[in-house]
């Protein structure tokens, strides 16, 4: 099974807490990863007040956990699987985008830790800030070659985008498009080196050794770091170390039609090399932990 977590945690598993129903509550806009414009995709929109109100009730008794959630690294199948453990009131979806960030940080502020037992969102890694040492602290990671195949087709193909930017440029025109390219370039470096629950906004050119260097010390407090190559290990690993109640599902968003990297031009594939030498060493670093 490949999969890291803390060496303090290996010799102490946590007990298991009952399972509830699930909803996800949350803020997010349309310029989020989701966008229909280059920058993104859409999720769906929940404001403050609300989360504000779903905070005010009782938990029901869930082990808590922080998710933070990569772009394309299985995180919607993740979410999917461990929902049901968690009610609505337990639930918090958090938005790290810099048009978010006021309203995320509003309800970081309020946060009763005590109630809320669910923590999600694409957001930096100083979300573990804001938590207390009750929480497991958990993401995934992926090849980043594969990761950034997987985000750009995944952007062509939704069904609004027959006149979008990724129908009408290459992946080799956009991992050189400073407009866009921070989809495609270093991006699990860029989550985990970051300071605040706001992703790092530096321009992709500018990520450098420091910030490898500060993304690789924050692997250390993850409780579980799973893989996308290895996603059922993770969600068993969940199951027995948390007790959570697995939903077994299929991967959702998984896009058959889009090429391996292996099928790329080797022009593309030297592309997409040098555009996430960090991730690689990254993504290595986890995996010797893994071990």
């Amino acid at each position: 099974m490949r999969i890291f977590r803390k060496a303090e945690d290996k010799k102490t598993e946590k007990k298991s807490r009952s399972a509830n129903p699930e909803h996800s509550v949350g803020p997010s806009d349309q310029d989020s990863v989701r966008a229909r414009a280059p920058l993104g995709m859409d999720h769906g929109r929940s404001d403050s007040a609300e989360l504000r109100t779903h905070l005010s009730q009782p938990t029901m008794g869930a082990p808590k956990m922080a998710f933070i959630h990569i772009r394309k690294t299985a995180g919607t199948s993740f979410l999917d699987a461990v929902s049901a453990n968690y009610s609505p009131e337990q639930r918090v979806l958090l938005d790290g985008r810099a048009r978010k960030i006021a309203e995320a940080l509003e309800v970081l502020s309020k946060l009763d830790k005590d109630r809320v037992a669910f923590v999600h969102g694409h957001v930096g890694f100083g979300l573990t800030e804001y938590l207390g040492p009750d929480f497991s602290v958990v993401t995934i990671l992926r090849n980043p070659l594969e990761r950034a195949v997987s985000q750009y087709f995944f952007l062509r193909s939704r069904k609004d985008s027959e006149d979008s930017y990724y129908r009408r440029h290459t992946l080799d025109y956009a991992i050189a498009d400073p407009r866009v390219n921070h989809l495609f370039t270093n991006v699990q470096t860029r989550v985990l080196s970051s300071g605040n629950i706001r992703i790092s906004d530096k321009p992709a050119a500018q990520l450098n050794e420091s910030d490898l260097k500060a993304a690789v010390k924050n692997l250390g407090r993850f409780d579980v770091v799973g893989f996308t190559e290895d996603f059922s290990g993770m969600l068993e690993e969940l199951s027995r170390r948390l007790g959570l109640r697995i939903h077994t599902t299929e991967r959702a968003k998984v896009n058959a039609a889009r090429p391996s990297v292996s099928e790329l031009p080797d022009t593309t594939r030297r592309l997409l090399i040098l555009a996430n030498e960090l991730d690689m060493e990254l993504y290595d670093a986890a995996r010797k932990r893994a071990r």
